[in-house]
């Protein structure tokens, strides 16, 4: 055993015990239990690692058999090189009386973690008007504003920098379904309610199909529904109870290509599958996921997102070498078919009478066609467009009745729909889905989310991910006071207003929302989260 030694808090010390006969030969293969006599002063491992936690003596014995022998040790304080400051993925809290609690990190200058226990810091506002805090560290909004929260402890200080802002009144009056991908035609992201994150909680947790990714749900009538998004693999369609998670019905397709994302309209679920001989559009009875009508288009082995759904058509993308078609929504009739550049991943939007599709290639475009016969109206060309494989990971979005907006291949672009041209675009890491709301966008670039101007693409604000916070899942769900995030781990909500994070959830996925006020999260794991949102 070694002799005494010293240690500084935070610090550890490997300690190595040996048996020995009476004559002091050393016996092999034995095995040790390691004790403290104190813990509050030091721990000590299975393998006889100790740790400093606090000033004072401990003897660390280690015991074999009936035997034992112990070593004195000193822990010696260490001075606080840096304290820093978390506040546990939020940026913002509400006034008046809401809260949130605060933790510190105390490190030594060759940055090991000191012990907190025996370290209190004193905590300060730099305005309470704006925002208190107590002694523990628990901030309580006042009123709106910005306010800096310092913990200090022997000379030094740690901060955060936090937005209180005038608490919402939670509103779903105007709500509407999430019937298709990114809520509607128009693939807005968007859905008119006022969201209050103190009363959010978790309604239910559902295993879809364990191990295969969900696609979005989209949900109507007191239903919400998901499909899996496999590659030769689990291929389901499942109908749940909004409200409890109940598994009301399921479809499997068998082994073929994919299923894809499924779309709600006149009390039925709408869904394409794909692998050349196993493509169809498929109808299913909402309520009971009976089969009303199964009639086949053409597609190769491409995959696409939900179609639209009106009362009378399903408008969706497809074509052995691309396409987008128009079918009866009623009997599953085609009605017209319009030729398109071959891409996949990627579905139209649609305002009032016009369909429009955005596809690269040879010859990158946006086309405008007539809903009712699929004429070509127009074409806007995309000279910019820059090829980066065959799945366009993206849909159009229309803002008013001016704009079509998309992100491509790093690019965040918006067309004129009036004067037919491109009205600006910006490169840097831009990708996945724009949500918009009247006239401003909202997009993920990098590891930042972005709210910018439709008219001129001006920034206005923007959020930074927090460290750790996982792979981002580039699509948004927004209402009027709130814009969702969700990340391969984690579901922020930004609130509009204050520009921050005002709440997160522990699962991420891909998100839609629904008029019941409720948040769906649909999970790479194949497990589905309902989480209420009033």
């Amino acid at each position: 055993m070694l002799g005494d030694t010293v240690i500084e808090d935070g610090s550890t010390r490997v300690l190595r015990a040996v048996a020995l006969t009476a004559a002091g030969d050393t016996l092999s293969g034995r095995s040790f239990t390691w004790t403290s006599s104190d813990a509050a002063v030091a721990t000590v491992s299975n393998a006889g690692v100790v740790t400093g936690v606090w000033t004072g003596r401990a003897w660390i014995k280690a015991t074999s058999g009936d035997r034992s022998d112990s070593v004195a040790l000193r822990v010696m304080p260490r001075a606080v090189a840096q304290i820093t400051v978390s506040t546990g993925g939020f940026d913002a809290l509400y006034a008046p009386d809401d809260s949130l609690s605060l933790s510190f990190t105390l490190k030594a200058a060759n940055g090991d973690t000191l012990a907190r226990t025996r370290r209190p810091v004193t905590w300060s506002s730099s305005n309470e008007t704006v925002a208190t805090v107590t002694a523990d560290g628990v901030v309580v909004g006042q009123s709106a504003g910005a306010v800096k929260i310092t913990a200090s402890r022997e000379g030094l200080d740690g901060f955060v920098n936090l937005t209180v802002v005038p608490a919402p009144t939670g509103s779903w009056t105007g709500a509407t379904d999430w019937t298709t991908f990114q809520a509607d035609p128009q693939r807005t992201g968007h859905i008119n309610a006022t969201a209050d994150p103190r009363t959010f909680h978790t309604l239910w947790t559902k295993v879809v199909a364990a191990g295969t990714a969900l696609s979005p749900a989209v949900a109507s009538g007191g239903r919400v529904f998901a499909a899996t998004e496999s590659y030769f693999g689990t291929q389901i369609l499942a109908g749940l109870n909004s409200l409890t998670g109940e598994l009301l019905w399921s479809v499997d397709f068998g082994p073929i290509h994919g299923v894809h994302q499924p779309a709600v309209g006149n009390g039925r679920v709408y869904v394409t599958t794909s692998g050349h001989t196993d493509a169809f559009l498929y109808a299913f009875d909402a309520a009971a996921g009976t089969r009303v009508f199964r009639n086949q288009y053409a597609c190769q082995w491409q995959r696409y997102y939900a179609p639209i759904v009106t009362a009378d058509a399903v408008y969706f993308a497809g074509g052995d070498v691309g396409g987008m078609y128009r079918y009866d929504a009623t009997t599953g009739a085609s009605d017209w078919f319009f030729q398109t550049n071959f891409y996949d991943g990627w579905t139209p939007a649609m305002r009032d009478t016009v369909v429009y599709s955005y596809t690269g290639s040879n010859s990158p475009k946006v086309t405008a066609n007539s809903a009712g016969t699929g004429a070509l109206l127009y074409e806007i060309p995309d000279s910019n467009f820059s090829w980066n494989g065959w799945t366009m990971n993206t849909a159009p979005v229309l803002s008013g009745t001016d704009y079509l907006i998309a992100a491509h291949d790093n690019r965040l672009i918006t067309f004129d729909l009036v004067a037919h041209n491109v009205r600006w675009q910006l490169s840097s890491s831009y990708q996945g889905m724009v949500s918009v709301s009247g006239s401003t966008l909202y997009v993920l670039n990098g590891n930042m989310i972005e709210a910018r101007a439709v008219t001129d693409g001006a920034l206005l604000w923007s959020w930074i991910l927090p460290p750790g916070a996982g792979q981002v899942v580039p699509a948004l769900a927004l209402t009027d006071n709130l814009l969702f995030v969700s990340t391969s781990s984690h579901t922020y909500a930004l609130d509009l207003q204050g520009h921050a994070a005002v709440w997160n959830y522990p699962a991420g996925g891909r998100l839609s929302l629904s008029s019941q006020g409720i948040l769906y999260i649909a999970q790479s794991t194949g497990t589905l989260s309902a989480v209420a949102l009033k």
